[in-house]
């Protein structure tokens, strides 16, 4: 069966589907181009009972830098979603991790950055 997940707010060029992460019941998609590629992270959930995709919640970039890429990377595991922005701290990178606890949307609780040894996280490579 096909579904299209549209959010309900696209921003012109936001590179939208440029990281897909797939759960049993969420779709994690992220739109590093938004916003002069400070980039977001839409989270859809699925509705088993109504057989749809629902969004959940947009996630912004929390650091809100022009050419950060949040979203470039995407990862998610249970309830925890990481997301990566390589031009974080001069294209360094960051990752940001995200937990859904008892509430019902995803919260911020760490950010990590690159090691001396290792610069220049928070990027997809295929």
């Amino acid at each position: 069966m096909l579904y299209a997940i549209n959010p309900t707010s696209l921003p012109i060029n936001s590179r939208f589907g440029h990281s897909v992460a797939l759960s049993s019941t969420h779709a994690v998609v992220g739109a590093p181009g938004s916003k002069n590629e400070q980039g977001f992270v839409y989270v859809f959930e699925y509705d088993k009972v109504a057989a749809e995709w629902n969004d959940l919640q947009m996630i912004p970039n929390p650091m809100l830098e022009r050419g950060d890429n949040f979203g470039d990377a995407i990862s998610i595991f249970g309830n925890t979603i990481v997301v990566g922005a390589p031009g974080v701290h001069n294209n360094e990178g960051a990752l940001f991790v995200y937990r859904r606890e008892s509430c019902p949307l995803f919260i911020a609780i760490q950010k990590l950055i690159p090691v001396p040894e290792y610069p220049q996280i928070g990027r997809a490579h295929v």
